[in-house]
C-alpha cells in the first residue's frame, strides 16, 4: 500500500465525517445534488490513482461527487450517464466542465480509483443516503421509484397515459386552469364550460378524434350526458372571441396576405389572457413544493399541429383557397401542413410547465 494512502481505520473516519457533514446539508437542502455539491470533500488525504494531463480526463474533486452522487442515489453507470446528459447543470454544480460517458465512468472506477478509495466512496455514500432517506431528502422504494433533485425515476418518466393518471391531471386543471378561460356562453347552457374544458383536455391527452374521445371521456367522466364533438367545437371555437360568439372561417381572410394574418391575431390575444392566469395559478400552486430551482432548465421547442384539408381551390390551375388559414405552415414531412407553436418551458421536478407560446407564421402554402 503507498505511504500516502489512507490506511482502513482512516479511511472509515474520512468517510464518517463525510456522513456528518451530509447529514447537517439535509437539514438545508432538500435534494441530493445539492448535498453532494456542499460537501467539503478531504482531497488531502486521498490517492489519486491517475495522472491527468489539462487536456485530458477530469480533476479528482468533481469525479469524486460524481460518484457520491451516483452510489448514494444508487444508480447504475447508464442512469448516471443519462441524468448528467439531460440534466447538465449536475456537471455545473460537481464542477465537472463535461459530461463523462457510461464508459468513462465505468473506466474511472476500475482503473483511476483504488482500493481504499472505492471503500471510502462505497462507505460514505452508503451513509448519506441513510441520512438522506432519514431526512426526506430520498425516498426508498422496492420499485426503485427513487427521488433525486430532478424528481426523475424510472415509473415518473414512463409515457405511458393511465386513466389514473389522467384524473390526476384533471383534478388539477379543474382547480387551477379551467377557471382562467370563459366561452361567453349563456350560464343556462347544456354543458357547463368545465364539462366542455374538461372534454377537450381529455382529448388533448388522450391524443384521438372528438368522436373516439366523446365515447372514452364518457366512460371515465361518469356524467349522464357528455357533448357531441360538433357541440365540443362549437364552444371550444367560443374562446377566441371577446363576446364569446362562436367564430367563422369567413372572418379571417381579406384581400392581401398581410391584412389576412390580423384576425388571427385577435383569437391570439384572446385566448393569451387566460393562458397567462392559469400559468400563474399552476406556479402559484406549486410555491410550497419548491420544484424549481436555479439554474433553471428552460427548453425553446417548434411543435407542429397537422392541418389536413388542401391549401387549392384547383391544384392544376394553381388557384388556392380563400378561406385556408393564413397561419397553415408546411412541416417536415412531404405534403404535411400545418399550425407551428415555438413554445417556453420550464422543467420542474414533475411535468413541464409551459410559460409562453407564440404562433409560427410562413409563406409556405
Amino acid at each position: 500500500m503507498s505511504p500516502s494512502t489512507p490506511s482502513r481505520p482512516t479511511v472509515d473516519a474520512l468517510a464518517d465525517s463525510l456522513v456528518q457533514q451530509a447529514s447537517d446539508l439535509c437539514e438545508d437542502e432538500a435534494h441530493l445534488s445539492r448535498v453532494i455539491a456542499g460537501l467539503d470533500l478531504p482531497l488531502g488525504s486521498l490517492q489519486d490513482g491517475y495522472k491527468r494531463t489539462p487536456s485530458h480526463g477530469y480533476e479528482l474533486e468533481p469525479i469524486l461527487r460524481v460518484f457520491l452522487y451516483k452510489l448514494a442515489g444508487e444508480y447504475s453507470d447508464n442512469e448516471l450517464a443519462d441524468h448528467l446528459e439531460t440534466w447538465q447543470y449536475l456537471a455545473m454544480r460537481f464542477g465537472l466542465g463535461g459530461i463523462p460517458t457510461q464508459q468513462t465512468l465505468s473506466y474511472t472506477w476500475r482503473h483511476r480509483f483504488d482500493d481504499d478509495l472505492r471503500r471510502f466512496l462505497l462507505t460514505a455514500s452508503r451513509g448519506i443516503r441513510e441520512e438522506a432517506i432519514q431526512q426526506d431528502v430520498l425516498r426508498e422504494s422496492p420499485s426503485r421509484e427513487r427521488s433525486d433533485d430532478e424528481g426523475h425515476s424510472e415509473i415518473s418518466s414512463s409515457k405511458e397515459l393511465t386513466e389514473d393518471r389522467i384524473r390526476r391531471v384533471m383534478r388539477a386543471a379543474r382547480d387551477h386552469v379551467f377557471p382562467a378561460f370563459d366561452t361567453g356562453r349563456a350560464a343556462n347552457t347544456t354543458y357547463s364550460d368545465e364539462c366542455i374544458l374538461s372534454m377537450q383536455a381529455y382529448l388533448s391527452m388522450a391524443n384521438c378524434g372528438s368522436d373516439q374521445a366523446t365515447r372514452r371521456f364518457s366512460r371515465m367522466s361518469h356524467r349522464e350526458q357528455t357533448p357531441h364533438g360538433d357541440t365540443l367545437t362549437r364552444a371550444i371555437k367560443k374562446l377566441g372571441k371577446p363576446t364569446g360568439r362562436q367564430s367563422t372561417l369567413g372572418e379571417y381572410y381579406h384581400t392581401g396576405k398581410r391584412k389576412r394574418t390580423e384576425p388571427w391575431a385577435r383569437v391570439f390575444e384572446e385566448i393569451q389572457e387566460g393562458f397567462s392566469t392559469a400559468t400563474e395559478n399552476i406556479i402559484e400552486a406549486l410555491k410550497e413544493t419548491k420544484p424549481f430551482r436555479e439554474p433553471v432548465v428552460a427548453a425553446i421547442d417548434i411543435t407542429d399541429t397537422v392541418f389536413y384539408p388542401s391549401p387549392w381551390e384547383d391544384y392544376d390551375a394553381g388557384i388556392p383557397r380563400q378561406d385556408f388559414p393564413a397561419p397553415v405552415n408546411g412541416l417536415k414531412e412531404p405534403g404535411e401542413r400545418g399550425y407551428q407553436f415555438a413554445t417556453l418551458t420550464i422543467i420542474g421536478t414533475n411535468a413541464p410547465i409551459i410559460l409562453a407560446v407564440e404562433p409560427v407564421k410562413a409563406n409556405s402554402m
